[in-house]
């Protein structure tokens, strides 16, 4: 039977281009061919604050009957057709929108080979997609990217801000045009201004752990997370220690007090900024601290001491 080309199979509409040509069984190499290099590129952009909502990628403009009519008459017809051999086992949608399926076939070796196959093709888009997300986390968080320019107006707006919180209030937010932005939802929204005035302000050791562990994160809230899960097992740690060495106390009363031969007794220490930042560098020597990293560290509590300062003002 001559498939009928006008419209689309109601199953393309739950199938991204990508899919189709990688997933599914029978797609011609011309047809895969131009769904990568045709329709693809005409995906809207995933954002950041998409993939925290969870939105999948087939259901945001991107599935093949939001572009039917860019599609040539045969490839329509061979679309239809490998969608219309899918039937026995796509979900449709019923009047009273339930879904029903058709009878569930007995699983073989054959169907089982079929979901490995479907399986490792699905871990290769995720795999893809995650790649995406990182690299397009390092071009929102580089210097000027859109992450650091949004936590950069508002740690602006915040000098500004009237209320005791030091926060943007409303009417500065909508003045500017953070209040409401089309297609963010109002919590996530709340979320991506949050997360870009906290990455602005503890850019120095976010920057730094990031690099440290690999440089695998996709978003500001995911590297937040990690961050306050470091510090609290740090802190566990540091409060061992500091049970384990209070036994020694007596012992250590007598301890001369020169460190890399630099004497810190506070009765023979001038408190500048020069002998003190060239203690510390001697105590970092004397205990093995990377010094580019103890900037790094020194510039963020900087940062949000500036902070802290402003809020009690």
């Amino acid at each position: 039977m001559t498939q009928k080309t006008n419209k689309p199979h109601n199953t393309l509409t739950y199938f991204s281009a990508d899919t189709v040509a990688e997933c599914w069984d029978g797609v011609s190499i011309e047809l895969q061919s131009f769904l990568w290099n045709t329709i693809v590129p005409l995906y809207p952009t995933l954002t950041s604050a998409d993939r925290e909502d969870g939105m999948t990628i087939d259901m945001q403009g991107n599935n093949i009957a939001d572009h039917w009519k860019l599609i040539p008459t045969n490839f329509r017809a061979e679309l239809n057709a490998l969608a219309s051999d899918d039937d026995d086992t796509t979900p449709t949608p019923t009047k009273d929108k339930t879904m029903t399926t058709s009878k569930i076939t007995k699983t073989t070796g054959a169907t089982i080979s079929q979901d490995a196959t479907e399986g490792k093709a699905i871990a290769k888009l995720l795999s893809n997609r995650e790649a995406k997300g990182i690299k397009a986390f390092a071009t929102d968080t580089a210097e000027n990217g859109m992450d650091t320019r949004l936590g950069n107006l508002l740690v602006k707006l915040s000098t500004e801000s009237s209320l005791p919180t030091g926060r943007p209030s409303r009417q500065q937010l909508e003045t500017n045009g953070l209040y409401k932005v089309k297609g963010v939802g109002d919590s996530n929204l709340r979320t991506i201004r949050s997360s870009a005035l906290w990455f602005v302000t503890n850019r120095a050791e976010a920057e730094l752990f990031n690099a440290e562990t690999g440089s695998k994160f996709s978003n500001i809230h995911g590297l937040q997370q990690a961050m306050a899960k470091a510090a609290k097992e740090s802190a566990k740690e540091e409060m061992k220690t500091d049970s384990d060495s209070d036994t020694d106390s007596d012992s250590d009363s007598d301890t001369d007090s020169v460190i890399g031969g630099l004497d810190t007794d506070t009765c023979n220490f001038t408190h500048d900024e020069n002998t003190m930042a060239e203690a510390v560098i001697e105590m970092a020597k004397a205990h093995g601290v990377s010094l580019p990293k103890l900037m790094l560290r020194l510039s963020a509590i900087a940062t949000q001491e500036a902070m802290k300062a402003k809020k009690a003002a």
